[in-house]
């Protein structure tokens, strides 16, 4: 009986030890990735801000094991290695062996139109993102589209092509298009345009910006919840109560389509906080607080991201791709414009924080836009609060 009662006790330490070493690899993998991201956003504003990307850069994405930053390269050598330690100020960086740059993928991209414009002989594409991780470039376009493209390989819902030059390096995928998903307490929370009730949209992540030379303080939402031909401009929290007026939005839109399709990647509206209004930093749904010391974070393909909106509340997913581009995008590539991801969403989502989690705090990604079908599964669409505070004429700040 003794022996019995002493091989339980053995058996239920060491279940007890094994649940103390997951969590230990959990903390260990959590803390790895969030300081992958950080030296992510080092590698890429290094690139974005200076010289461009090199010959030698595939891309980069998180080892969903490790949560250690992976850099792809197509040269590699310990020089190499030791100019992404020094960009990136990294204690460990992981390294895998590619056959294309980022900017050779982004070149067969613009090939790929081409090819297709020019010869018929693909489909026409919508949309496409660079998969870092798989070292390709998927193209979106409709299913009819793929199948009555006849002299390729169609399986379900994947066209493979079988006479490009570079067909390693594409794939096609049905896409029905975006689905942009309009419908205060602080990021997160509902906003309306009229003062009943109610919301059509999430207040992104507070920030600020210049306007004329006055320094305007309050939050992003997303630029199709306020349209710039709107009247209505003023801006009311959930319960109908007034807290601010849009002054800015960017973008044309048209029957809920941004008109022309780059104007996308920045699909933004700026709301002026009104005077006497307080908006709390705390994200709905959560214990954090967006952390105002940090303008932005770029994460990494393969890391976790949130979002919180008026209607889904906090969702997560991992990043899918950085380079979410529409067809003319790719001519000014590459650069970080919309993230795709897979986080849920849903109506009134628009406009809501995207963020990483690092140090007990809400490190702004961005805002949400909407969502879009892939090959049957639904992608989040990420506006980057990087591409707007660099590629607008008044740059928007994320902070106070």
């Amino acid at each position: 009986m003794k022996r019995i009662v002493s091989v339980f006790m053995s058996a239920i330490l060491i279940l007890s030890m094994c649940d103390i070493s997951v969590a230990t690899e959990n903390e260990i993998r959590y803390n790895n990735e969030a300081l992958a991201n950080q030296y992510y956003t080092e590698i890429i504003v290094c690139f974005e801000k200076g010289s461009g990307y090199p010959s030698n850069y595939g891309g980069a994405y998180i080892n969903q094991n490790s949560g250690n930053l992976v850099i792809c390269l197509k040269e590699d050598s310990k020089a190499i290695r030791e100019m992404y330690y020094s960009i990136s100020g990294a204690d460990k960086l992981e390294f895998k062996k590619v056959k294309y740059s980022l900017n050779e993928l982004f070149s067969i991209a613009r090939q790929v139109n081409n090819y297709a414009y020019l010869t018929g002989k693909m489909p026409q594409i919508e949309s496409s993102a660079i998969i870092q991780k798989d070292n390709r470039v998927e193209c979106y376009t409709s299913i009819s589209q793929m199948q009555s493209c006849i002299e390729h390989s169609y399986d379900n819902k994947e066209l493979f092509v079988d006479n490009f030059e570079y067909k390693d390096a594409i794939i096609f995928k049905a896409s029905d298009g975006l689905t942009l998903e309009a419908s205060a307490g602080g990021p997160g929370y509902g906003i309306n345009t009229i003062s009943s009730s109610g919301s059509v949209g999430s207040i992104g992540y507070l920030a600020y910006r210049n306007n004329g030379g006055v320094r305007e303080t309050g939050f992003v939402t997303a630029g199709h919840v306020i349209p710039m031909i709107s009247s209505n401009r003023i801006v009311y929290n959930s319960n109908g109560e007034r807290i601010g007026f849009c002054t800015f939005t960017n973008g044309q839109f048209a029957n809920g389509n941004l008109q022309p399709t780059n104007t996308g990647n920045s699909d933004v509206a700026f709301v002026k906080i009104d005077s006497g209004t307080t908006i709390s930093t705390t994200v709905r749904g959560t214990s954090y607080e967006q952390d105002m010391s940090i303008q932005n974070t770029i994460p990494a393909e393969r890391s976790t991201i949130y979002k919180s909106g008026s209607s889904t509340g906090v969702t997560h997913g991992v990043v899918y791709s950085l380079y979410y581009n529409n067809d003319t995008d790719y001519l000014n590539g590459p650069f970080v414009k919309r993230i795709l991801a897979t986080y849920t969403s849903a109506r009134g989502d628009s406009g809501g924080i995207v963020y990483a989690v690092a140090n007990g705090k809400a490190r702004v990604v961005g805002i949400h836009q909407g969502s879009t079908e892939i090959n049957g599964n639904i992608y989040a669409v990420v506006v980057t609060a990087y591409v707007l505070q660099n590629d607008l004429q008044n740059p928007i700040i994320a902070g106070r």
